[in-house]
């Protein structure tokens, strides 16, 4: 409190997760646990390639790191 009896040294808590995040199709989320610090993975079905980050956190803005990957058909990524 200041001379005046206001409260000024206090803080707003933030997020505390940041949800379930976008899983894209063809893909498989490894995870569980969606709190502030934590990671997720991500990894594609059969006959599909992963293109973007394999991994996210989620930040203490309560938004997650990163753009969710994508997972293309191998037949239609030119392999």
């Amino acid at each position: 409190m200041n001379i005046f009896g206001i409260l000024t040294n206090f803080t707003i808590p933030g997020p505390t997760t940041c949800g379930k995040p976008e899983q894209p199709p063809n893909s498989t989320l490894i995870s569980t646990d969606f709190a502030v610090g934590n990671r997720i993975q991500y990894s594609c079905d059969e006959g599909h390639l992963l293109v973007g980050p394999t991994q996210r956190t989620c930040l203490p803005t309560g938004f997650y790191s990163e753009f969710p990957p994508v997972c293309r058909c191998k037949s239609s990524a030119g392999l």
